[in-house]
């Protein structure tokens, strides 16, 4: 502490009289230090919060665009003739009112249709309430359809009549 008093001038190696300029230096790093911590709990945690909802938000929409390329991958996959997919998203909130099937917190329509010789060429209309949900019933209703195609072909080949009347 002296030496750092010697090093700023005020004062000269500890004599007799030279004690308060170094208790009075103690005393203003103490009320700084004070004021620096009282100010750094103020700005961190507020500073954290955001920096969390920011990484939460981020990891949330990053979730969301991985589950949506998957179903997009899947749905290759299901149809090697290819697919189409229109996507509809109304903004503000749902309208219960409303004579569409999904009216009551649907707020997207994905309206696909499979291509291929042996594909249905009707479009099938879904409503979710997000397009990653939507694309997930659409993966789920296109999976129904090839189990069912499966086990149509297997009934068939058995020499099952399909569907048995």
């Amino acid at each position: 502490m002296f030496v750092f008093a010697w090093q700023f001038g005020l004062g000269t190696h500890p004599r007799p009289g030279s004690f308060l300029p170094a208790m009075l230096m103690v005393a203003a790093f103490t009320v700084f230090g004070l004021g620096l911590l009282g100010a750094a709990q103020r700005t961190i945690p507020p500073l954290r919060r955001r920096l969390r909802a920011r990484r939460y938000r981020h990891r949330r929409l990053l979730a969301s665009a991985q589950a949506e390329e998957r179903c997009r991958l899947t749905m290759d996959e299901l149809c090697p003739f290819g697919w189409r997919a229109d996507i509809t998203v109304r903004s503000g909130p749902a309208d219960p009112t409303a004579e569409e099937p999904g009216a009551e917190g649907m707020r997207v329509s994905l309206e696909w249709t499979a291509r291929g010789p042996a594909a249905d060429p009707t479009p099938r209309q879904i409503w979710a309430p997000s397009v990653t949900a939507a694309f997930e019933a659409m993966l789920a209703d296109r999976i129904t359809e090839e189990t069912l195609a499966q086990i149509e072909l297997q009934a068939l080949s058995e020499g099952a009549e399909w569907p048995e009347s």
